[in-house]
């Protein structure tokens, strides 16, 4: 998993570029994806997104992008696959609600109805 920053900046000569940022990932991969997987990006001193509010981010037009690739065990070949998540797809507040499930029997499974699920937070 790769995760990268789109922003809309001014540099100091007062010349607007979009600058891109590579997100440092606390996993950026999984040995198993049929487990769910939480791609986290620690907010520090060493963030691009150190000190930015949500009024701040909503003015810089900013974009991630997420890239994922892969192995498909199946067929034994590489997969790629690409997301763009906008300033307006960002729900401040909420996270994503844990796809894990264990039933009484104590078999273990992943939801997939919840994949896009959020919780307010």
């Amino acid at each position: 998993m790769e995760v990268s920053l789109f922003r809309q900046e001014t540099t100091q000569e007062g010349v607007k570029i979009r600058r891109i940022y590579d997100l440092k990932l606390l996993r950026r991969h999984t040995p198993m994806l049929s487990l769910t997987w939480l791609v986290l990006h620690p907010i520090d001193e060493g963030s691009p997104l150190y000190g930015l509010t949500q009024e701040s981010l909503m003015e810089s037009e900013f974009a991630l992008v997420a890239i994922v690739t892969g192995l498909d065990e199946t067929v034994s070949q590489t997969v790629h696959s690409k997301h763009t998540y906008l300033n307006t797809d960002i729900q401040w507040g909420y996270r994503f609600k844990d796809m894990y499930r264990e039933e009484a029997s104590g078999s273990q499974f992943i939801d997939l109805t919840l994949i896009n699920s959020t919780e307010k937070i």
